[in-house]
């Protein structure tokens, strides 16, 4: 049966609290692709089984070797409702829910068998306890990182390196970075660890679910208040005001031209620079596009639309500017 707040209209769901939702993940879409990571995970003979609750956003505890989900993959109205407000709904895709279940299943296989603590994890990824910053510096071209989630995100911090090449190693094994790089010998080492440790059941492991939704009682439109004071906080994409002679910003929309033209002009734009690594010219085009959602950009009347070849300066210049490291990306 359908939920009574299914059928009620934006006001009254934004004022509805969370916990008064009741989610419950085993009758949702999401069921089905986590029992897809358990399967994964199976032929991979690893015998840990992250838990996975209904949050406000994707993460896993440090303490908590489990999986938080965003409310919004529950049901397909909240999905409408976080589109409205966030211009996007990450995890809604089955292709794009799987990548992040493989990287948050990363962090939890890291906190269920304690590997940060090994002297060849410290040696390849680093400190697991470097401060998490809310931003950070990204290399495009470097071949010590695995290419999963978008940004780059390999490269925010030791711990997210782990999960990246985790979650590459369960989809694609050892394969999934060119032979002789480091993100290669990354993969080498998670394979040779997990096939010794993977058939072993960790003990002391913790089932709390933190941050659960039948124990938040924040209203869904103070959630979405938050979020876009947080968000106002963020640095603008590389390209910075490359648009701005042809635009003018707006009230926040999905269904922005200005994004939905640059969505069009993408793969002329990628033919433009093919000498350059097309997933470094997609994260620079999509930063792109979020950015104008974000604003709500508008072409200028009177204006004449930037050109395919424009547009390709303006990445090139803000992936030189990346490979600078004098940008700093949000998480």
């Amino acid at each position: 049966m359908e939920p009574r707040w299914a059928a009620d209209d934006d006001e009254t769901l934004l004022r509805t609290p969370f916990r008064k939702l009741r989610l419950k993940v085993e009758s949702s879409p999401l069921q089905a692709r986590i029992e897809r990571l358990y399967a994964e995970l199976e032929r991979k003979r690893i015998a840990f089984r992250p838990h996975v609750w209904f949050s406000t956003d994707w993460f896993s505890p440090d303490s908590v070797p489990g999986i938080a989900a965003p409310f919004y993959l529950a049901h397909p109205r909240l999905a409408k409702l976080e589109r409205k407000h966030h211009h996007r709904c990450e995890g809604w895709s089955e292709k794009e829910c799987m990548r992040l279940l493989r990287h948050e299943a990363g962090h939890a296989i890291d906190t269920a068998y304690g590997l940060a603590r090994r002297r060849g994890w410290k040696e390849l990824f680093g400190r697991r306890n470097e401060p998490y910053r809310s931003t950070y510096r990204a290399q495009p071209g470097s071949s010590d990182f695995v290419r999963h989630l978008p940004r780059w995100y390999a490269q925010s911090h030791p711990a997210d390196d782990f999960a990246e090449t985790f979650a590459v190693w369960l989809s694609q094994g050892k394969r999934g970075a060119p032979e002789g790089t480091r993100a290669r010998r990354k993969l080498e080492y998670v394979d040779r660890l997990l096939s010794e440790l993977g058939p072993e059941r960790p003990r002391g492991i913790l089932r709390e679910r933190p941050y659960s939704l039948p124990t938040n009682r924040e209203r869904i439109g103070e959630h979405y208040a938050r979020r876009r004071r947080e968000r106002a906080r963020d640095p603008r994409p590389p390209h910075g005001s490359l648009l701005d002679p042809w635009t003018t910003a707006g009230e926040p929309a999905r269904a922005s031209e200005v994004a939905a033209d640059l969505g069009r002009l993408e793969r002329r734009v990628q033919r433009i620079l093919r000498a350059h690594e097309a997933y470094d010219v997609d994260q620079i085009l999509h930063g792109l596009c979020q950015d104008a959602r974000r604003r709500g950009l508008r072409w200028r009347q009177g204006t004449r639309r930037p050109q395919p070849e424009l547009v390709a300066e303006g990445v090139l210049a803000a992936w030189r500017r990346l490979r600078r490291g004098t940008v700093r990306l949000p998480r």
